[in-house]
């Protein structure tokens, strides 16, 4: 494997290379649920970004189930475009994708 080429003389080049291979190792996955709980933003869905879905579905078990208790997965999106989900209510309110962790609803890490 060919490591990253750092231009030493544009400091925001070598950081966006390195984000750009950090991102690379973590996915973004949407879950909607079946019967979420009433008035509840995961009647939207859920964003968790992972190393993979096992790693995401042990975050959503840490987070959302403890507080929610265990609801029933209708679907899972791996690697969702963002820019497609609802523009009204979650990408205003959408937290860091770039990190592992719950990133809609916020309040979850």
């Amino acid at each position: 494997m060919k490591s990253p080429e750092f231009r030493v003389d544009d400091p925001e080049h070598a950081l966006s290379r390195i984000n750009e291979g950090l991102m690379s190792l973590l996915h973004r996955y949407w879950y909607t649920f079946k019967g979420p709980p009433p008035f509840n933003p995961l009647g939207l869905g859920c964003g968790v970004t992972a190393y993979d879905d096992v790693d995401a579905a042990k975050i959503l078990a840490a987070t959302i189930f403890v507080k929610h208790g265990i609801l029933d997965v209708e679907a899972v999106v791996e690697d969702v475009d963002v820019r497609g989900l609802d523009k009204h209510h979650v990408i205003p309110n959408i937290g860091d994708v770039s990190r592992r962790g719950v990133w809609f609803p916020q309040g979850y890490y």
